[in-house]
């Protein structure tokens, strides 16, 4: 009898560890979906904040039809040539010898510098710092 109780202590044991194993993925999976979630409402806040749209000439999309969609929402420093993108530099595909096009002027800019930065962003009545890219450029 003994060896049966031993044995089903070891299941319930088994039990509660594959049971642990699950609740962490769980909790993974919801902290994923909460970060995602908001990231997306600091990119549409940040989008809101810095109207100025850019199209990445020298990017993957080719179809100038669909340029529009890919446009990209940037804060722009008029004097400085700097303009600040959402997200890190790998995500934007921002590369020095780039170019870009200011959709309000149709300016085209060659990308001369890029640097990993951050902003804050105003998200539920909190100030956020957001991980953004910034590129200096001039006038083509």
């Amino acid at each position: 009898m003994s060896d049966n109780k031993n044995f089903k202590d070891r299941l319930k044991d088994l039990g509660i560890e594959v049971y642990t194993a699950a609740k962490k993925e769980y909790d993974a999976v919801v902290n994923t979906a909460k970060k995602d979630f908001k990231d997306v409402r600091l990119r549409r806040r940040f989008n809101l904040e810095n109207p100025h749209r850019f199209l990445l000439l020298d990017s993957k999309n080719r179809i100038k039809a669909l340029g529009n969609i890919f446009a990209k929402h940037a804060k722009k420093y008029v004097e400085d040539d700097i303009f600040v993108f959402y997200g890190s530099q790998f995500n934007n595909d921002l590369e020095v010898g780039h170019q870009i096009k200011d959709l309000s002027d149709d300016a085209v800019y060659e990308i001369m510098e890029v640097i990993d930065v951050t902003i804050p962003v105003t998200l539920d009545d909190k100030v956020v710092d957001t991980e953004c890219t910034a590129v200096y450029c001039e006038v083509k």
